[in-house]
């Protein structure tokens, strides 16, 4: 399926609204088994983001590494600030994969 920039920046922002959504659930009560799906959901967001990524060379560059690490980094966050640390970055990363408007 190929998507319109438009579309696919929707697709952005839903996952980086679910990532960042993890934040408060950390404040709220720490990990939890709750918490840990909602970081396996927004994992699994992500991979099939990177599958319909318009830039195809996404996965051969540092950038990748840098995003999936600090995925990582979620599932095995001992405070909040490690949390907020890396679901800012992820959001942030996130944000690049948007692109131009549709032209038609």
């Amino acid at each position: 399926m190929e998507y319109k920039n438009k579309e696919y920046n929707l697709c952005v922002d839903s996952v980086i609204n679910h990532v960042f959504a993890l934040l408060p659930l950390y404040e709220d009560n720490g990990m939890t088994d709750e918490l840990r799906y909602k970081i396996n959901f927004a994992s699994t967001q992500i991979h099939t983001l990177f599958n319909i990524c318009k830039n195809k060379n996404v996965h051969a560059t540092a950038y990748y590494l840098d995003l999936i690490s600090h995925l990582e980094m979620l599932k095995i966050a001992e405070n909040h600030s490690d949390m907020r640390k890396s679901v800012l970055k992820i959001c942030a990363l996130l944000s690049e994969l948007k692109v131009g408007e549709d032209n038609a």
